[in-house]
């Protein structure tokens, strides 16, 4: 089974557990709970939910030239 390693609720690593095993029986116990379990759907950057379990794409926000320029000011003004 597939599962994604998680920080800071956003999968940076895959493991696929070995058939026969389990996921505890590859890693020290410290490091099982960064771990869930997940389908091939799921890609680096995805987002967790810990209350649900869910993996969700993350919405990126298109850099646009008023964003942009109100980021500069803000950051000239300061």
């Amino acid at each position: 089974m597939r599962h994604a390693r998680i920080v800071n609720n956003t999968v940076v690593d895959f493991f696929d557990v070995p058939n026969g095993f389990s996921i505890e029986d590859c890693f020290h116990p410290d490091l099982i709970n960064h771990f869930y379990p997940c389908n091939g759907d799921v890609e680096h950057g995805w987002l967790h939910d810990p209350t649900t379990g869910n993996f969700t794409k993350p919405v990126v926000v298109a850099n646009t030239e008023s964003n942009t320029v109100t980021s500069n000011t803000a950051a000239a003004n300061t």
